[in-house]
């Protein structure tokens, strides 16, 4: 990487579920998209990024917290609620987080991955990409038609 490119993150959260924008600048590698005003935005284009995976990131309660089981099958019901069922759900999510992060990782389309905006839990989605580029890898323990596979990476 170029050490004199710039590296700006812009993050704005109008609320918790709804209205979230992510604006980078790294390498100067853009991808250029328009808003819904029609304004071409600048958006970074990380490796693995191509908006048909997905990472939802959700909020629970505090006291009592959830358990890691209760995160997974909330996981799951939120999905299945955008999918129409329990069984499409367990073959699109891919991965999830329940201590470094809260929230699974989906395949869906970028249509799609609007329904999840505004659902109960729900605080960010965004487009999903590798934490390790050299091995394709998204992060996260794996989720794969019901077996976990936990993370190798440090968490």
């Amino acid at each position: 990487p170029n050490s004199s490119a710039p590296q700006v993150f812009k993050l704005n959260r109008k609320s918790p579920s709804r209205g979230f924008s992510v604006k980078a600048a790294v390498d100067g590698d853009y991808s250029a998209k328009r808003s819904s005003n029609g304004e071409q935005i600048e958006t970074i284009m990380f490796p693995g990024c191509d908006y048909e995976h997905w990472l939802i990131v959700m909020e629970f309660p505090k006291d009592p917290a959830p358990t890691r089981e209760q995160m997974i099958e909330t996981y799951l019901g939120t999905l299945a609620t955008v999918l129409g069922s329990m069984e499409e759900a367990k073959k699109n999510m891919y991965a999830f987080g329940t201590t470094t992060y809260t929230g699974f990782q989906c395949t869906v389309d970028e249509e799609t991955s609007e329904k999840f905006k505004g659902l109960p839990g729900v605080l960010w989605v965004l487009p999903d990409s590798y934490i390790d580029v050299k091995n394709k890898d998204y992060g996260g323990d794996k989720y794969i038609n019901g077996e976990i596979i936990p993370c190798k990476y440090p968490t």
